[in-house]
């Protein structure tokens, strides 16, 4: 129903948002990796949406690539699998981690998931083994260790901020120049920003 939502940032939580179009606040579920890329209060934010209905809940989930949309949605049609266990499995593992874990068939992985126990793990596995292929995300590109997560959750948030990604990767490249052992996203995108075009 919702493609997408771009507005301005008028809440943010640990967990959720709320993105003022026009005077219409929309409500929209996330997860914390979304929350640490967001821009400032006030600043104009685009979320890739899914609506979706059960029972008596009508609920917009927000990611800030359509891969994880896409994959978002796969995931809440596996059999065990809800909204809540997807977020957390989206906010867990980047793509490029969770299609590692896929690849390998690595359970323990899945199993540190909260609230995904061994047979979830195990259908997962089995379930997303014909379905990560067609998400290949804007993270898998950049051919990172995969200890540099930080440095995809910059790129990805200067991305979500207009930058192409070749743009954002040499911007953040920049950015580390004299600071390579950083860790802390804020910094980095501040620094990236810094940078330019």
């Amino acid at each position: 129903m919702y493609a997408y939502i771009r507005g301005k940032l008028a809440v943010i939580n640990p967990l959720d948002v709320v993105i003022d179009v026009n005077g219409i606040g929309f409500h929209i579920h996330t997860h914390h990796r979304v929350i640490a890329q967001l821009p400032q209060l006030e600043a104009e934010v685009c979320l890739h949406t899914s609506f979706q209905v059960r029972e008596a809940a009508q609920t917009l989930y927000g990611f800030l690539l359509t891969e994880e949309k896409e994959l978002f949605e796969r995931l809440i049609g596996i059999s065990g699998i809800g909204p809540k266990h997807a977020l957390g499995l989206i906010g867990t593992l980047s793509l490029a981690e969770l299609a590692h874990v896929v690849s390998q068939r690595d359970v323990n992985a899945l199993k540190r998931v909260p609230g995904i126990g061994k047979k979830t793990a195990e259908r997962l596995l089995i379930e997303l083994q014909d379905k990560l292929p067609a998400l290949t995300p804007q993270q898998l590109a950049l051919n990172l260790p995969k200890e540099k997560q930080h440095i995809r959750d910059a790129v990805a948030a200067l991305i979500n901020l207009g930058y192409t990604q070749s743009t954002a990767q040499k911007a953040v490249k920049t950015a580390l120049e004299n600071h390579p052992e950083e860790t802390d996203l804020s910094l980095i995108i501040t620094k990236a920003l810094s940078v330019g075009r």
